[in-house]
């Protein structure tokens, strides 16, 4: 073994390296953490959605949102979407994502306009994709196609689960019509062949212009929706009927209120006041500003109040609220 002189000595570049390989740049080699994808966001200033659920502590319940500020998010990974109010009271929910009566605010072109969905259409919605909503128009228009489609949720909109969404009635127009049953066929944004959807749609279409050996067809639909492009002029035995048929359109069914008698007071509900699931128990909102209450009047004196009525928030299954618990301190009468 020789002497310290004798030893090789490492270059101050080769030391920093190696303390980079077992220090920070180690770091650096180390998975970064995942990143969840985005969600679809629907922020709406007027929310009308029915029985939104609330987590207190143990306890849940349901809440009828009716003209609320609220942000909407749909994730890949959950079939509940995130519902976050934020007036009169700011709290958290979760709505499952079928019952989100989610309409198409902005109408949309997919496949270079060979597909239109109208304003206000209620497509089935099969889930979001990123910033984008997965949909099929097999039930309301009667029309599948061999390819996914989606829509960007910034062309979303809410609309409101107390009227019930009826199917688009097909626009009827004059000149030759063609019909292709069952039957698939190909649709091409021109006669040439290329990059063609196959498509099923069981209604009508009017032959818009003919070309030898081609058809540009197109059906609409009393929202906007349409469906059109140029197809090979199919022969006369062609046709393959449907059996049975497709119910369109979407119904939103839910229960009635049921009537409760109880004595209700008027009240002010002041800004950043705390809200419990119940007398002195788990909080689950905060006032976010100060807002017109009605409580229900307690048999005697106590430090926690039971609110009825809040403009916005319904109960769905009676005429006051069970969960809805304030502090006295927190209230002042009415103005």
């Amino acid at each position: 073994m020789g002497s310290a002189a004798d030893r090789v000595r490492m270059p101050a570049w080769m030391l920093g390296a190696c303390a980079c390989l077992v220090g920070a740049c180690g770091r650096e080699l180390q998975a970064s953490p995942s990143v969840a994808p985005p969600g679809c966001r629907l922020p709406a200033a007027h929310t009308r959605l029915q029985a939104v659920e609330v987590a207190a502590g143990n306890d849940r319940f349901s809440l009828e949102l009716d003209g609320v500020p609220a942000q909407v998010e749909i994730l890949e990974t959950t079939p509940q979407a995130r519902v976050e109010v934020l007036a009169p009271l700011r709290f958290g929910a979760t709505l499952s994502t079928e019952r989100l009566p989610l309409r198409v605010a902005h109408a949309s072109t997919l496949f270079g306009g060979r597909i239109r969905v109208g304003e206000g259409a209620a497509p089935t919605w099969t889930g979001a994709r990123g910033a984008r909503m997965s949909f099929s128009l097999e039930r309301s228009l009667r029309i599948t196609v061999d390819r996914p489609m989606d829509i960007a949720c910034d062309r979303l909109g809410l609309g409101d689960w107390r009227h019930a969404q009826s199917a688009p009635e097909p626009v009827s127009s004059n000149g030759d019509r063609v019909a292709f049953g069952c039957a698939e066929f190909p649709l091409h944004l021109s006669p040439d062949g290329i990059d063609p959807i196959r498509v099923r749609y069981d209604g009508l279409s009017s032959v818009r212009e003919r070309r030898p050996g081609w058809l540009r067809v197109e059906a609409t639909w009393s929202d906007g929706s349409a469906l059109a492009g140029w197809t090979p002029d199919p022969p006369s035995d062609a046709f393959e009927a449907c059996e049975g048929g497709i119910e369109g359109g979407g119904v939103w069914d839910f229960p009635g209120r049921v009537a409760s008698r109880v004595t209700l007071v008027p009240a002010v509900l002041r800004a950043g006041a705390e809200v419990a699931a119940a007398a002195g128990g788990h909080v689950w909102a905060r006032a976010s500003s100060d807002v017109e209450v009605e409580l229900v009047a307690p048999a005697t004196s106590s430090a926690w109040v039971r609110v009825g009525t809040i403009p916005g928030l319904g109960a769905p299954s009676s005429t006051a609220h069970d969960h809805i618990w304030v502090r006295a301190g927190d209230l002042s009468p009415e103005r």
